[in-house]
Protein backbone atom coordinates (compact mmCIF):
# COMPACT_ATOMS: atom_id res chain seq x y z
CA UNK A 1 0.00 0.00 0.00
CA UNK A 2 1.38 3.37 -0.95
CA UNK A 3 2.26 5.97 1.67
CA UNK A 4 -0.36 8.40 0.26
CA UNK A 5 -3.11 5.84 0.72
CA UNK A 6 -2.04 5.20 4.32
CA UNK A 7 -2.12 8.91 5.05
CA UNK A 8 -5.62 9.18 3.54
CA UNK A 9 -6.93 6.33 5.70
CA UNK A 10 -5.40 7.90 8.78
CA UNK A 11 -7.11 11.22 8.03
CA UNK A 12 -10.46 9.51 7.40
CA UNK A 13 -10.09 7.63 10.67
CA UNK A 14 -9.43 10.82 12.59
CA UNK A 15 -12.46 12.50 10.99
CA UNK A 16 -14.71 9.55 11.89
CA UNK A 17 -13.47 9.60 15.49
CA UNK A 18 -14.09 13.36 15.77
CA UNK A 19 -17.59 13.09 14.29
CA UNK A 20 -18.44 10.18 16.61
CA UNK A 21 -17.18 12.13 19.61
CA UNK A 22 -19.16 15.22 18.63
CA UNK A 23 -22.35 13.20 18.20
CA UNK A 24 -21.90 11.58 21.60
CA UNK A 25 -21.23 14.97 23.21
CA UNK A 26 -24.33 16.56 21.71
CA UNK A 27 -26.47 13.58 22.62
CA UNK A 28 -25.38 13.79 26.26
CA UNK A 29 -25.56 17.60 26.42
CA UNK A 30 -28.35 18.81 28.79
CA UNK A 31 -29.31 21.65 26.43
CA UNK A 32 -28.64 20.33 22.93
CA UNK A 33 -30.08 16.84 23.32
CA UNK A 34 -31.53 15.35 20.18
CA UNK A 35 -34.49 13.90 22.01
CA UNK A 36 -36.31 14.83 25.20
CA UNK A 37 -37.07 12.30 27.87
CA UNK A 38 -40.69 11.42 28.58
CA UNK A 39 -40.42 13.39 31.81
CA UNK A 40 -39.20 16.49 29.98
CA UNK A 41 -41.89 16.18 27.33
CA UNK A 42 -44.48 16.07 30.08
CA UNK A 43 -43.00 19.19 31.65
CA UNK A 44 -43.08 21.01 28.29
CA UNK A 45 -46.74 20.03 27.89
CA UNK A 46 -47.47 21.21 31.42
CA UNK A 47 -45.87 24.59 30.70
CA UNK A 48 -47.87 24.99 27.47
CA UNK A 49 -51.08 24.34 29.39
CA UNK A 50 -50.08 26.87 32.02
CA UNK A 51 -49.32 29.48 29.34
CA UNK A 52 -52.73 28.88 27.77
CA UNK A 53 -54.44 29.46 31.12
CA UNK A 54 -52.42 32.64 31.73
CA UNK A 55 -53.07 33.84 28.18
CA UNK A 56 -56.81 33.37 28.49
CA UNK A 57 -56.87 35.12 31.85
CA UNK A 58 -54.82 38.05 30.51
CA UNK A 59 -57.22 38.56 27.58
CA UNK A 60 -60.23 38.32 29.87
CA UNK A 61 -58.57 40.90 32.12
CA UNK A 62 -58.20 43.14 29.06
CA UNK A 63 -61.91 42.90 28.28
CA UNK A 64 -62.74 43.56 31.93
CA UNK A 65 -60.49 46.62 31.96
CA UNK A 66 -62.16 48.10 28.87
CA UNK A 67 -65.48 47.62 30.60
CA UNK A 68 -64.65 48.71 34.15
CA UNK A 69 -61.25 50.45 34.15
CA UNK A 70 -60.77 52.33 30.87
CA UNK A 71 -58.71 54.94 32.73
CA UNK A 72 -55.95 52.30 32.88
CA UNK A 73 -55.18 53.00 29.22
CA UNK A 74 -53.40 56.03 27.79
CA UNK A 75 -55.50 56.50 24.66
CA UNK A 76 -55.05 60.24 24.24
CA UNK A 77 -58.50 61.09 25.59
CA UNK A 78 -59.77 62.69 28.79
CA UNK A 79 -61.37 60.61 31.53
CA UNK A 80 -64.36 61.67 33.58
CA UNK A 81 -63.27 61.04 37.14
CA UNK A 82 -63.83 59.54 39.66
CA UNK A 83 -65.67 56.96 37.56
CA UNK A 84 -62.97 56.95 34.88
CA UNK A 85 -65.27 56.98 31.86
CA UNK A 86 -63.47 58.03 28.66
CA UNK A 87 -64.66 61.27 27.07
CA UNK A 88 -64.98 60.55 23.37
CA UNK A 89 -66.23 63.98 22.36
CA UNK A 90 -64.92 67.13 23.95
CA UNK A 91 -64.10 69.62 21.21
CA UNK A 92 -61.41 67.77 19.27
CA UNK A 93 -61.53 64.43 21.08
CA UNK A 94 -62.69 61.44 19.08
CA UNK A 95 -62.91 57.71 19.60
CA UNK A 96 -59.29 56.47 19.42
CA UNK A 97 -58.36 54.42 16.36
CA UNK A 98 -54.92 53.29 17.55
CA UNK A 99 -55.49 51.32 20.72
CA UNK A 100 -53.89 47.95 19.92
CA UNK A 101 -50.45 48.96 21.22
CA UNK A 102 -51.85 49.99 24.61
CA UNK A 103 -53.83 46.77 24.77
CA UNK A 104 -50.75 44.71 23.84
CA UNK A 105 -48.77 46.31 26.65
CA UNK A 106 -51.58 45.53 29.08
CA UNK A 107 -51.71 41.86 28.04
CA UNK A 108 -47.90 41.58 28.19
CA UNK A 109 -47.89 42.84 31.78
CA UNK A 110 -50.73 40.58 32.86
CA UNK A 111 -49.22 37.54 31.14
CA UNK A 112 -45.74 38.28 32.51
CA UNK A 113 -47.11 38.57 36.05
CA UNK A 114 -48.83 35.21 35.70
CA UNK A 115 -45.71 33.51 34.29
CA UNK A 116 -43.54 34.64 37.19
CA UNK A 117 -45.71 32.47 39.43
CA UNK A 118 -44.92 29.30 37.49
CA UNK A 119 -43.09 26.86 39.81
CA UNK A 120 -42.79 23.32 38.42
CA UNK A 121 -41.95 20.70 41.02
CA UNK A 122 -38.39 19.43 40.69
CA UNK A 123 -37.41 22.09 38.12
CA UNK A 124 -35.97 25.58 38.06
CA UNK A 125 -37.98 27.99 35.93
CA UNK A 126 -36.34 31.01 34.32
CA UNK A 127 -38.53 33.59 32.61
CA UNK A 128 -36.81 36.26 30.53
CA UNK A 129 -39.29 38.08 28.33
CA UNK A 130 -42.76 38.06 26.80
CA UNK A 131 -44.06 40.14 23.89
CA UNK A 132 -47.61 40.11 22.55
CA UNK A 133 -49.15 40.88 19.19
CA UNK A 134 -52.91 41.41 19.07
CA UNK A 135 -55.26 41.40 16.13
CA UNK A 136 -58.72 42.71 16.88
CA UNK A 137 -61.32 41.65 14.37
CA UNK A 138 -64.22 39.29 14.87
CA UNK A 139 -62.32 37.83 17.83
CA UNK A 140 -59.31 38.87 19.91
CA UNK A 141 -56.41 36.97 18.38
CA UNK A 142 -53.21 37.06 20.41
CA UNK A 143 -49.72 35.60 19.88
CA UNK A 144 -47.36 35.65 22.85
CA UNK A 145 -43.64 35.23 22.14
CA UNK A 146 -42.04 33.89 25.30
CA UNK A 147 -38.39 33.45 26.23
CA UNK A 148 -38.11 30.99 29.11
CA UNK A 149 -36.56 27.70 30.20
CA UNK A 150 -37.04 24.95 32.76
CA UNK A 151 -34.18 22.82 34.01
CA UNK A 152 -33.11 20.22 36.52
CA UNK A 153 -29.76 18.63 37.28
CA UNK A 154 -29.82 16.57 34.10
CA UNK A 155 -31.54 18.60 31.40
CA UNK A 156 -32.72 22.01 30.25
CA UNK A 157 -35.72 22.77 28.06
CA UNK A 158 -35.60 25.99 26.06
CA UNK A 159 -39.14 27.34 25.74
CA UNK A 160 -38.56 30.19 23.27
CA UNK A 161 -41.74 29.78 21.25
CA UNK A 162 -44.87 31.59 20.04
CA UNK A 163 -48.04 30.71 21.91
CA UNK A 164 -51.31 31.71 20.17
CA UNK A 165 -54.69 32.13 21.80
CA UNK A 166 -58.08 33.34 20.57
CA UNK A 167 -60.72 34.89 22.80
CA UNK A 168 -64.14 34.82 21.20
CA UNK A 169 -65.20 38.39 21.83
CA UNK A 170 -65.43 41.21 19.29
CA UNK A 171 -63.83 44.11 21.16
CA UNK A 172 -63.18 46.05 17.95
CA UNK A 173 -66.93 46.10 17.30
CA UNK A 174 -67.48 48.01 20.53
CA UNK A 175 -65.10 50.78 19.50
CA UNK A 176 -66.60 50.84 16.01
CA UNK A 177 -70.09 51.37 17.42
CA UNK A 178 -68.84 54.08 19.78
CA UNK A 179 -67.23 55.76 16.77
CA UNK A 180 -70.50 55.63 14.82
CA UNK A 181 -72.34 57.16 17.75
CA UNK A 182 -69.87 60.02 18.23
CA UNK A 183 -69.65 60.83 14.52
CA UNK A 184 -73.42 61.06 14.14
CA UNK A 185 -73.66 63.04 17.36
CA UNK A 186 -71.27 65.62 15.85
CA UNK A 187 -72.90 65.60 12.39
CA UNK A 188 -76.33 66.18 13.91
CA UNK A 189 -74.97 68.83 16.29
CA UNK A 190 -76.01 66.95 19.37
CA UNK A 191 -79.07 65.10 18.11
CA UNK A 192 -79.16 61.38 17.51
CA UNK A 193 -81.59 59.43 15.38
CA UNK A 194 -83.51 56.61 17.06
CA UNK A 195 -83.53 54.94 13.64
CA UNK A 196 -79.73 54.79 13.71
CA UNK A 197 -79.74 53.24 17.17
CA UNK A 198 -82.21 50.60 15.99
CA UNK A 199 -80.06 49.84 12.93
CA UNK A 200 -76.87 49.53 14.99
CA UNK A 201 -78.66 47.35 17.53
CA UNK A 202 -79.68 44.94 14.76
CA UNK A 203 -76.40 45.09 12.81
CA UNK A 204 -73.98 44.77 15.74
CA UNK A 205 -76.18 42.86 18.19
CA UNK A 206 -75.78 45.39 20.97
CA UNK A 207 -78.15 47.54 23.00
CA UNK A 208 -77.76 51.10 24.30
CA UNK A 209 -78.41 52.98 27.49
CA UNK A 210 -78.24 56.79 27.32
CA UNK A 211 -78.19 58.87 30.49
CA UNK A 212 -78.24 62.68 30.14
CA UNK A 213 -76.44 64.68 32.81
CA UNK A 214 -75.51 68.33 33.26
CA UNK A 215 -73.18 69.22 30.40
CA UNK A 216 -72.71 65.69 29.05
CA UNK A 217 -74.33 62.37 28.24
CA UNK A 218 -73.26 58.96 29.50
CA UNK A 219 -73.65 56.22 26.88
CA UNK A 220 -73.49 52.51 27.62
CA UNK A 221 -73.04 49.90 24.89
CA UNK A 222 -74.22 46.51 26.12
CA UNK A 223 -73.12 43.23 24.54
CA UNK A 224 -74.83 40.19 26.02
CA UNK A 225 -72.57 37.74 24.16
CA UNK A 226 -69.86 38.21 26.80
CA UNK A 227 -70.47 38.01 30.55
CA UNK A 228 -68.47 39.59 33.37
CA UNK A 229 -69.42 38.24 36.80
CA UNK A 230 -72.54 36.80 35.17
CA UNK A 231 -73.54 40.23 33.84
CA UNK A 232 -73.45 41.38 30.18
CA UNK A 233 -70.41 43.32 29.02
CA UNK A 234 -70.93 47.07 29.29
CA UNK A 235 -68.79 49.72 27.65
CA UNK A 236 -69.38 53.19 29.07
CA UNK A 237 -68.21 56.46 27.56
CA UNK A 238 -69.10 60.14 27.68
CA UNK A 239 -69.95 62.77 25.07
CA UNK A 240 -70.07 66.39 26.08
CA UNK A 241 -73.07 68.46 25.07
CA UNK A 242 -72.65 69.92 21.60
CA UNK A 243 -72.02 73.65 21.59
Amino acid sequence: MKRGQVTLFIILGIVIVLITGLVLYLTDSPILSFSESTEMKEERSHFESYVEECHEQALNDLVYATSKQMYAFDLGVDYLMPLGYPVFYAGTNRVPKEYEEEFETFVEEELGFCLTSYSPEGYTFEFNEVSVELELDEFIESVASIEASVSNEDSTIILDEDYPFVLEFDLKKIFDVADLYVNQYIENEGGLSTVSLAEWKSMYEVTFSIFPDIGFEVITIIDESYLIDYEPYEFVFVVEEYE
